[in-house]
């Protein structure tokens, strides 16, 4: 098996693949550039087996002083939201993501719909990955001539 990094020419056949998946989602955008790691997997015939890639978001934290009036900590909440946002859209970040206890009252949950957040889709689950120095080991830095593995797409 070839693994190497992605390139336009294997995009076709990566959306091919996206799709026969049958996974309701779109496809990001893999020329973009919050597309920061992206490779693929071929095997000895040239036939794509897979591929991956790592997607920038910005991961949200909130602090704040409970000893203020639920109204003061929305006031709060929603100043900080469009604050950071704009932030982000500023350096191209287009996507938050905050991970939220189970407990947390429906009243905060229906406030954060009104500034625009969602939950994410039902029946999907958030999992994390730790990024350690030993995974550093095991990535070769492909080389984008390597022939065998290339997609055949023009």
């Amino acid at each position: 098996m070839l693994i190497r990094r992605m390139e336009e020419c294997d995009f076709f056949d990566v959306a091919l693949l996206h799709s026969l998946s049958g996974l309701d989602y779109q496809i990001p955008d893999l020329a973009g550039p919050l597309v920061v790691a992206k490779h693929v997997a071929y095997d000895e015939g040239g036939r794509l087996l897979g591929a991956g890639i790592y997607r920038l978001q910005a991961e949200a934290y909130l602090w704040l002083d409970f000893r203020q009036s639920p109204r003061v900590r929305l006031q709060v909440v929603r100043a900080l939201s469009r604050s950071l946002a704009g932030e982000l859209f500023k350096i191209g970040i287009d996507c938050a993501v905050a991970y939220l206890p189970a407990s947390l009252p429906a009243t905060f949950r229906r406030f954060l719909k009104k500034i625009s957040w969602s939950s994410d889709r039902v029946g999907w689950q958030s999992w994390s990955k730790p990024i350690e120095e030993s995974d550093a080991s095991h990535y070769d830095q492909p080389h984008a001539g390597h022939g065998n593995g290339r997609s055949s797409r023009p």
